[in-house]
């Protein structure tokens, strides 16, 4: 009898160490997965980060070498998440009193020389002579759908080309609703009436400089820049000079996720919910800027603020074991993965 208790009680504990080797071996091979997987998601992340103050003023050439003129600004989408177009300056006398042309982001390259970056614009010059620009008191709100196609038709490192059928969607695509001080509403297709955003808080020369206020109204700051990922046409970072008064020491700057920023048009101010702690914990010196390629950093700086990181919209999904880690991922709808590309980026 006992030796029969035996067997069954050494069958027993075989089959405990057999089901938990199982276990951990199964969890290993998904932690091994999920690390994998992070690994090429993060290879993905390869952003082109520009300051919106270095592009704003730029020199723009064909690809000829020609000056075209300059960048006099570059206009958000409505949703302020994206850029909608560039506004190129043509003629005039010193940049000034010059043609506006409502140019798409994805017609441009930058282009480093000698004397710095400029942006290359494949049209030759004698368009730009003939071609009519937009009245500067009725600014687009998307790029001129009439702006020659080869322009935007051009290979981009990574991305296959457009067929002839894309190629004739994307120019149909181009709606050119304006905006001026007198509209109330528009009517986008397939949309039902809204109210029309005021383009000053659309067009980046006029978001910088803007006064940041925290929920409960006090001054954290101005927004001092805009960091643009120029590969993708995204905004990715406001720029934050500190006041001395929030954070108690001056010459303090704060790079903070874009989508944790609201523009309130009514009061003229950017809104940030952010406390003195963490502004403390992400500041940073303005002669020594923090690497916004290293995937590391963006992560972190993005589950700080409880905000979806840019780069999930255009492809980029963070691992299981990554989502497990944000802080307020069990609570927060923010952070959860979208899945895929939520609508096809125009470059």
């Amino acid at each position: 009898m006992k030796t029969q208790w035996g067997r069954m009680a050494l069958t027993a504990i075989l089959s405990l160490s057999l089901v938990g080797g199982i276990a951990v071996a199964q969890e290993y091979t998904n932690q091994s997965v999920d690390q994998t997987r992070s690994v090429d998601q993060t290879k993905q992340f390869q952003p082109k980060l520009e300051k919106a103050k270095d592009l704003i003023g730029m020199k723009v050439i064909n690809r000829d070498g020609t000056r075209l003129g300059t960048i006099e600004d570059i206009v958000l989408t409505p949703q302020r998440d994206a850029i909608s177009y560039a506004a190129l300056s043509y003629g005039g006398t010193f940049g000034m009193g010059g043609k506006l042309f409502a140019v798409p982001w994805s017609a441009f390259e930058i282009r480093p020389q000698e004397q710095g970056k400029v942006l290359v614009l494949n049209v030759d010059e004698n368009y730009l002579k003939t071609a009519t620009g937009f009245d500067r008191d009725h600014w687009p709100l998307v790029a001129d759908r009439n702006w020659p196609l080869s322009t935007e038709a051009r290979n981009v490192p990574g991305e296959q080309p457009r067929s002839e059928m894309e190629q004739g969607m994307a120019a149909e695509s181009h709606q050119q609703p304006t905006y001026s001080p007198q509209d109330t509403e528009r009517t986008a297709p397939g949309t039902t009436p809204t109210t029309s955003p005021d383009i000053k808080y659309l067009r980046l020369s006029k978001l910088i400089g803007t006064t940041v206020k925290n929920s409960e109204g006090t001054n954290i700051g101005k927004l001092n820049n805009v960091m643009l990922d120029v590969n993708k046409g995204k905004v990715a970072y406001g720029i934050l000079s500190v006041d001395r008064s929030f954070l108690g020491t001056s010459g303090r700057w704060a790079a903070i996720p874009w989508s944790a920023i609201r523009i309130d048009e009514q009061q003229g101010v950017a809104m940030l919910n952010v406390d003195r702690n963490t502004l403390q914990a992400i500041a940073f010196d303005e002669n020594h800027f923090p690497n916004f390629a290293d995937p590391q950093y963006s992560r972190d700086l993005y589950q700080r603020f409880n905000v979806r990181p840019y780069w999930e919209a255009l492809g980029y999904v963070p691992s299981e074991q990554e989502r497990h880690t944000m802080p307020g991922a069990a609570n927060s709808e923010n952070v959860q993965p979208r899945g895929g590309i939520d609508e096809p980026m125009d470059y």
